[in-house]
């Protein structure tokens, strides 16, 4: 999957890979739910422009992309591999983990970095999912119930839609890797 970003003025369009798409789509929508306000207006960059988020017409999902196959197949393998090699990590590597957490924190709350006592509470969560779905490498984001508990914050619908790409495509892999 990758991302088609359309910027005002400009009739080319910019191809971003998943990864790079999903973090502009969601930092986009943050700050359109955000009311468009100025001062959340912010810096991204990609490989062909850099410019503010106001800057942005429209990011759609594309489904084929205009990339040879041997890279398609290059980068899903680097992704298998190093899924696979997560999944082979001992169970605490795995519950310590904070990348996804992080991105969920970051939805709910637009902060970096979470208290300690949240982040071992976390930590717990984590432990028993990887301890229930060996394998898989992202849990679902409804393990994270205590975020909200914390902070009384929910997802925004439009971030919650890339997090369950995200989730969705862990699940397509850990059941095709059964």
């Amino acid at each position: 999957m990758a991302y088609t970003l359309k910027i005002k003025g400009k009739q080319e369009s910019i191809v971003l890979d998943n990864s790079k798409g999903v973090l502009i789509k969601a930092r986009w929508f943050q700050w359109i739910e955000g009311g468009k306000k100025r001062e959340n207006d912010s810096v991204f960059e990609t490989d062909a422009f850099t410019g503010l988020l106001s800057d942005i017409k429209s990011i759609e999902i594309t489904k084929e992309v205009n990339i040879e196959k041997q890279d398609f197949r290059v980068m899903d393998s680097e992704y298998r591999k190093e899924r696979a090699e997560f999944i082979k990590q001992p169970l605490e590597v795995k519950a310590n983990d904070m990348k996804f957490f992080s991105l969920l924190w970051w939805a709910l709350t637009g902060k970096n970095g979470a208290s300690d006592e949240i982040r071992n509470s976390v930590i717990d969560v984590q432990r028993k999912f990887f301890i229930e779905n060996p394998n898989r490498a992202i849990p679902n984001p409804e393990v994270y119930k205590i975020i909200r508990n914390k902070t009384g914050n929910a997802i925004h619908k439009s971030m919650f839609s890339v997090i369950e790409s995200i989730v969705r495509e862990d699940v397509i892999t850990a059941n095709n890797d059964k």
